[in-house]
């Protein structure tokens, strides 16, 4: 699984700590707040539920 977080987001940081506790391995991508590369929820599916596939 991946998870995109920002650095400085303290719910991102509760997400983070799910997966820790859990033990569930997760492959942390980090994002910074001028990154124009990734997904954003305007790139989503029309549900929302997951980023739409180009």
């Amino acid at each position: 699984m991946k998870l995109y977080i920002y650095d400085h987001c303290p719910f991102c940081v509760k997400a983070r700590m799910i997966f820790g506790l859990k033990n569930i391995p997760v492959e942390l991508n980090v994002l910074q707040n001028d990154d124009e590369a990734t997904p954003t929820p305007d790139d989503w599916s029309k549900d929302g539920a997951h980023p739409a596939k180009r």
